[in-house]
């Protein structure tokens, strides 16, 4: 079933009102008499007011990252894409001027960020110390031309990380600066391609961001890279000039100084299976099991009997999802005992006949299986039932909660008892219709007969009626099982809050991970695992959370309401995928979608990484299908294998075939390389002019023509439920 259809907009720019610096507002006022001044500021004196905006410029700090490529730690064939840096706030990079001593009032000038890509080979250590330090007068190095003047102690004391380029390397690696607006643009929405918005507001959103794209590709031999988001502010005389050419010959021979706002490292080798698309085709593509099954979340299978059915009890409850434990007993033997956590490889078998256990279970022996035929126990719901005893004393406003429901729920319960034992206190009317009814029914007919005169007593007088017997009163479970669901009464608001807990008790949140998975082998490192829900394995976890604190006092009816209020209405999970692998540490935003059998979509109701490398999937149904693709920070810049663009149309955003074989247009990446050395850049701006003659009238590439031209979509790949 496809996805439904999302587009990402790609824009040039989102410049702020007023860049970050410092400011002077001033106010004058003029009286004129028949067009001539009758005060010349004598009286009226100008009023001016000073203003500093502020904005990022040494540190960035992690929230404002949303995303970057190629991934945190990686190790993968990224020889053929430009890393970039996906940024939260969408106008960050033009909040600053290049150069703050002529900054550019028309808001068209260019980004004060670059992303730079450092080989191990450059040989550039960076520096950690105070703003303070790092800007302190060195003959030996070229310092950023800034206004110290405006920072405060707390600016200039706060921590900062340098970087100091060559100048060999600084002329090879630093991009023009006309070419730092095509290596930044904005983007809003995600997975499909759109053209590039032609109105600059179209970008402000909820899911606008910011993207810096560096301009040099990893070497095709491979190696190990930094990426560095570096300010160039107070930089612009320092960058290389359209001619390659230093444009400030002054200090040519020293080392320049950056300040690097965020940073990470990647290894790039083409021979290595790192990518997405490598890692997740290994993960839809599982070894077979023993009994030529694949991708189930269960221990690995010893050899089956070639006869079929003839494999052992040892072995089926294995394929089960069992799991064999020590186990020592009450009388003091030690024997083993089979195990199964909440997820299951298969749907649940061997389950107890849950007509035959109690409305809510209230210790852990009514959980016990034994296997007669075996001699041996099933732990695995006696095992839940004490783990969500355990997980509720563990929590002390749960414990609190749950409580104050019972001493509530006892105190009415007494309350209302007493009223049916009561008859004068059954009748559920109030206090004056009673009173009119006795008036209308017993007293009024009783004077009349006393008062009426003798000719009148027996024309006039109605005959006699009794008082209606009254309704008698609602059973008091009714009564408290309306009170526990109106979150207006003191027992609903228990409720409420003791539901909540148990909803996030039901979908595993709190459960610790080996329960889950009691043995590693299950879930090896790079796999995928498939698998169901035991519904009643969570039953009996809540049973457990709900055994704390209980009285003996109306015991029967305390069961009852809590059955009725603490069985799930919300859909509970009902299957599920777990992955271990570099895929989750290095795309912990991957989408996933899934459809039943039936082709309706599914919802996730728990998605969490448990680990850097262990992701948790679970669904209100059982998926036949799940897509899994890249986030849209993990669209990337870059070329194909064979070291070509292919051109996409900038009105549709697809790609642009040729008019004669309609095939997809392709332009060389080779000739806009600048090469100097083993220092390989993008030709950034000669790029886009080229690009731009493939589309009359002929003219250079905006950003985010550019950006729809360089990009890679994100892919996808759909796995199949074993």
């Amino acid at each position: 079933m496809p996805t439904t259809p999302q587009t990402v907009t790609f824009t040039d720019s989102l410049r702020p009102s007023v860049e970050a610096g410092r400011y002077t507002l001033t106010v004058t006022q003029d009286l004129l008499d028949q067009n001539k001044t009758v005060d010349d500021t004598k009286y009226l004196k100008p009023a001016e007011h000073d203003f500093v905006v502020r904005a990022p410029q040494f540190h960035l700090d992690d929230s404002l990252v949303h995303g970057v490529f190629p991934p945190p730690g990686m190790n993968g064939a990224f020889h053929t894409v430009l890393p970039h840096i996906t940024l939260n706030r969408a106008v960050l990079p033009w909040e600053r001027a290049l150069d703050p001593q002529h900054p550019t009032m028309s808001g068209d000038g260019p980004a004060w960020l670059a992303l730079l890509v450092l080989s191990t080979a450059d040989s550039v250590t960076p520096r950690a110390w105070t703003v303070r330090q790092a800007l302190a007068a060195e003959p030996a190095v070229r310092l950023p031309a800034l206004d110290t003047g405006a920072l405060t102690d707390a600016e200039l004391d706060g921590a900062c990380t340098t970087v100091d380029l060559p100048p060999a390397l600084a002329a090879d690696l630093l991009p023009r600066a006309e070419e730092l607006n095509l290596l930044t643009h904005v983007r809003t929405g995600s997975l499909a391609l759109a053209a590039p918005a032609a109105d600059p507001a179209a970008a402000v959103g909820t899911d606008s961001y910011s993207v810096v794209i560096a301009n040099r590709f990893p070497a095709d031999a491979g190696g190990s890279y930094t990426a560095h988001l570096v300010s160039l502010e107070g930089h612009a005389p320092h960058l290389p000039s359209a001619t390659g050419q230093e444009a400030a010959p002054p200090g040519a021979d020293q080392p320049l100084r950056l300040f690097s706002l965020h940073s990470w490292a990647f290894t790039s080798h083409p021979e290595e299976s790192g990518g997405f698309r490598p890692l997740i085709e290994h993960l839809a593509r599982p070894t077979p099991d023993a009994d030529d099954r694949a991708g189930l979340l269960r221990r690995p299978l010893p050899p089956i009997e070639e006869t079929p059915g003839q494999d052992s009890a040892a072995v089926r409850r294995l394929r089960d999802g069992y799991l064999p434990v020590a186990h020592h007993t009450s009388p003091g033997a030690h024997t083993f005992a089979w195990y199964r956590g909440p997820l299951t490889p298969v749907p649940p078998v061997n389950t107890p006949d849950t007509s035959l256990l109690p409305k809510l279970c209230t210790h852990p022996s009514q959980a016990l299986i034994y296997v007669k035929d075996h001699g041996v126990f099933d732990l695995s719901y006696a095992d839940a039932f004490s783990l969500g005893r355990t997980l509720a004393l563990a929590d002390a406003d749960f414990t609190t909660e749950i409580a104050a429901f019972y001493r509530t729920f006892a105190e009415r319960h007494a309350h209302l008892t007493q009223r049916t034992r009561h008859p004068a206190l059954t009748d559920p009317r109030d206090a004056l219709t009673r009173l009119d009814d006795l008036l209308q029914h017993g007293l009024q007919a009783s004077l009349q007969r006393l008062f009426a005169p003798p000719v009148m007593q027996y024309s006039t007088m109605p005959a006699h009626r009794f008082a209606p017997a009254a309704a008698p009163p609602p059973e008091p479970v009714e009564v408290l099982l309306a009170e526990a669901r109106d979150p207006g009464t003191r027992l609903g608001r228990h409720t409420q809050q003791i539901s909540t807990w148990l909803t996030n008790l039901t979908q595993l949140a709190t459960v610790p991970f080996a329960h889950l998975v009691p043995d590693r082998t299950a879930l090896p490192a790079e796999s995928l695992r498939w698998f169901h829900v035991d519904p009643l394995w969570l039953r009996v976890l809540r049973d457990g959370a709900l055994s704390i604190g209980r009285s003996r006092a109306a015991a029967e009816p305390l069961d009852t309401i809590m059955h009725s209020l603490f069985t799930p209405a919300a859909p509970s999970p009902a299957a599920g995928l777990l992955i271990r692998s570099a895929l989750v540490r290095g795309w912990p935003a991957l989408t996933f979608h899934a459809t039943g059998p039936s082709g309706t979509a599914l919802a996730v109701l728990r998605r969490d990484r448990l680990d850097t490398d262990v992701l948790l999937v679970l669904y209100d149904g059982v998926p036949e299908t799940v897509e899994v693709a890249e986030p849209h920070q993990g669209l990337h810049f870059g070329v194909t294998d064979t070291g070509v663009i292919q051109l996409r149309d900038l009105t549709t955003g697809q790609p642009r075939p040729d008019s004669t074989t309609q095939q997809p247009i392709e332009v060389p990446l080779a000739p806009h390389l600048r090469r100097s050395g083993r220092i390989t850049t993008l030709d950034t701006g000669g790029l886009a002019r080229h690009l731009g003659e493939q589309f009359p009238p002929t003219t250079p590439l905006a950003p985010s023509q550019f950006a729809l031209q360089m990009l890679s979509s994100p892919e996808r790949i759909t796995l199949r439920r074993p």
